[in-house]
Order: C-alpha cells, then structure tokens, then sequence
C-alpha cells in the first residue's frame, strides 16, 4: 500500500504479499507488556504453514489519538 493510514488512535496493519502462512492466525501482533496496545510499538509473529520459506510483507500507519 503506497499511502497507509490509520483513524486516529488505531494502529493500521496493511499485509500484501503472503506464501506459505498458516490460517487462520498466520500473522499476528504482538504488544510490548501484552493487552492491546503499547506506546513502546508491535511485534508482528507469524507462524509458518510447512517446512521451507514463508514471508509476510507490508506496511502499517499509525495516527495519535
């Protein structure tokens, strides 16, 4: 996504391109200290479908609230 945006308050995760993921739950995120929201930042987990490559790729936005 060329032009990420988020609502104010709300962190906006953009995936395009995923291979080899597993569903549902191949991406999630994770935050600093747990709950649902960090000052700190996120941590994105993903968890592979089989054995070899996997890759997930994109963008996120964020706007203060």
């Amino acid at each position: 996504m060329s032009d990420p945006q988020a609502a104010p308050g709300f962190l906006c995760v953009y995936e395009y391109v995923r291979e080899n993921l597993a569903d549902p739950g191949g991406l999630t995120l994770d935050f600093p200290g747990g709950g649902g929201s960090a000052r700190t930042g996120f941590t994105v987990i993903t968890t592979s479908a089989a054995k070899g490559f996997y890759l997930s790729r994109g963008t996120w936005a964020v706007t203060a609230g």
